[in-house]
């Protein structure tokens, strides 16, 4: 573990009946926990109001980044112009 990261007093190893790690709050964000762990990590989380604040910062940027890298957002008309050299220039322009 890197010595800068600060973590909370009660982190453990991450077997169901542990103290709560790092690594087990972002599994559960990211949707990686099995079930009896996602009990432990909601009554952990909801008692932790600090580290709830940091789970929802991650769901938030989580949410944001699909939104960015989703396909239907990365290939705009901008990034066609691109492509194209010239907005006017692409079969799909509309002013």
């Amino acid at each position: 573990m890197n010595n800068d990261v600060q973590e909370p007093d009660d982190l453990g190893n991450g077997n169901a009946r542990s103290p709560i790690t790092e690594a087990d709050l972002h599994g559960y964000v990211d949707g990686q926990l099995a079930p009896a762990r996602i009990a432990s990590v909601e009554h952990f989380l909801a008692t932790h109001p600090e580290e709830r604040a940091r789970v929802l910062e991650w769901e938030e940027q989580n949410k944001t980044l699909r939104r960015l890298l989703s396909p239907a957002t990365r290939y705009t008309r901008s990034s066609r112009a691109i492509e194209c050299g010239n907005v006017s220039m692409c079969d799909d322009y509309r002013p």
